[in-house]
């Protein structure tokens, strides 16, 4: 088992937040969620400590770059899992910080296996 990390869980889509949060609270992590920009705004910048953000790139209001951007900017730098559909891989740059999950009906063990390697590498 890794140590256990404050997650923020972005998605449009209720039933898939809370399917995260279900999932990798099991694991011991600390699960925050948003819906749209403005909510992850809150969290990214507010007195919680992130670890990793799972982030949804068709987000009401995303702006693509330009909110990768600004999470990287932020210090200590988190990790950024994009869980997102196979298509949208190639349309951001990233950096030794980012990784991509797949979208689909078995996305939740490639995004734990991930999450985990996290705790390996710490």
């Amino acid at each position: 088992m890794t140590k256990p990390f404050h997650i923020l869980v972005t998605d449009t889509n209720l039933h898939v937040r809370s399917l995260l949060k279900r999932e990798l609270e099991q694991d011991g992590h600390t699960i925050y969620m948003a819906k749209n920009k403005k909510e992850a705004h809150g969290y990214i910048y507010g007195s919680n400590q992130l670890d990793i953000i799972v982030l949804d790139p068709e987000l009401p209001d995303f702006f693509g770059q330009s909110l990768l951007d600004e999470i990287q900017d932020r210090i200590p730098p988190v990790k950024i899992i994009i869980h997102t559909f196979a298509e949208f891989f190639n349309e951001m740059n990233v950096d030794e910080n980012i990784y991509f999950v797949e979208k689909s009906a078995n996305s939740i063990a490639p995004m734990k296996k991930k999450i985990e390697s996290f705790g390996r590498n710490a």
